[in-house]
């Protein structure tokens, strides 16, 4: 009787949609750029990131994971974050990529580098993307803007943050 309970229970609760994909703030990143990979997993699927590939070489690990999020009103997000894990001779850490092509994401990023006494400290323009890093004295961001043309023709920007 348990166990049919509980399967109804989950069937009802990802099914409802209450399993929604959620972004991540830089304050998470900086976060995910320092705690254990096990402690990262339980993080990206409490916020309903799927892991996608996983590599490893010599000193080198790269974890990818994706989601999904589908809003009410028909719009459709997707969302990527990877992390590296490189031990080589004389550099051992972690970088943190994160991936959005909402605006609104990117914008409330920007809103809390600014809350956070982050400013310009580098700016570079290519062919169809903008690099800028953010520093605050003590760390260094790095945001790249691009702006990407599908396969169907459509174009979209995409918004990359880097910690770590």
């Amino acid at each position: 009787m348990t166990r049919s309970f509980l399967f109804i229970f989950l069937m009802i609760f990802f099914s409802s949609g209450l399993l929604q994909a959620q972004s991540l703030t830089i304050p998470e990143l900086k976060q995910i750029s320092q705690m254990p990979a096990e402690k990262i997993d339980t993080l990206l699927k409490r916020k309903a990131f799927r892991l996608l590939e996983k590599e490893k070489e010599d000193n080198l690990n790269l974890v990818y994971y994706t989601s999904l999020e589908k809003t009410p009103d028909g719009a459709t997000w997707v969302r990527s974050i990877t992390f590296i894990d490189a031990d080589l001779k004389n550099v051992k850490g972690r970088l943190v990529t994160y991936r959005t092509y909402r605006k609104k994401e990117y914008q409330e990023m920007m809103v809390w580098l600014l809350n956070n006494n982050f400013h310009t400290s580098s700016k570079n323009e290519m062919e169809n993307s903008t690099h800028t890093k953010y520093s605050n004295g003590k760390e260094e961001i790095l945001f790249k803007v691009t702006k990407q043309h599908l396969p169907s023709g459509t174009m979209v920007w995409s918004y990359e943050v880097e910690v770590g």
